[in-house]
Formats: structure tokens, sequence, C-alpha cells
């Protein structure tokens, strides 16, 4: 499971966000959104954002979050090939069963 982290901006900081992939860098502070479930930044002070404080979080910090996780769908739907095929077949049946639904309602 991933988890979002914050930690105070500094170069050093910088540094260490950048090897991470999902990473936002303000001028006051660094996200990073990640699955290892301890970080072990230069500073040692990541702070996990936990549920109850994601009303902290700016619009723009919200956003970047929100694409951070089309991305992991994406990946994952792209990956799970089975399963979306599962889906478009499913999809297709109930359109089929719709369209018979309306055809005798309409007669």
């Amino acid at each position: 499971m991933n988890k979002l982290f914050a930690l105070l901006y500094s170069t050093e900081n910088v540094e260490y966000a950048a090897k991470h992939r999902f990473v936002r860098v303000t001028p006051g502070y660094i996200l990073i959104y990640t699955d290892k479930s301890r970080l072990k930044p230069p500073t040692g002070k990541a702070v996990e954002i936990k549920k109850n404080s994601l009303n902290t979080l700016t619009a723009m910090d919200e956003s970047w979050l929100f694409d951070c996780g089309l991305s992991l769908l994406a990946e994952h739907t792209a990956a799970n090939t089975d399963g979306m095929k599962n889906l478009a077949e499913m999809v297709d049946k109930l359109e089929a069963e719709l369209e018979e639904v309306s055809k005798n309602g309409s007669e």
C-alpha cells in the first residue's frame, strides 16, 4: 500500500526525494508518495501524512496525488489484461441485455 510522506525543504532532502518516483517539491516542503513503509531521509524527519491530515493538502497537492493514483491505476490496468477483457465482456453482455429489455418494453 502506498503512503504519503512530507519533508521540510532542503537541498539534501530534494536530492533524497529525487530518488523516488512520485515527488512534489514546493518552496516550503516536499511530498513523496511511495510504497515504502519507512523512509530514511537524510534528516530522518519524514512525516507520514495520514487520512485525518489529508485536509492540510493544497489543491495542487491533491491534484498531484490524484495524478499519482491515476498513473498507478493505468499501470495496473495494463498489466491485468485478463481483468480488462472480462470487464469488457461483462459490459457487452450488460449492453445486450439492456437493449433486449428496451425492445421488449417498447412493444
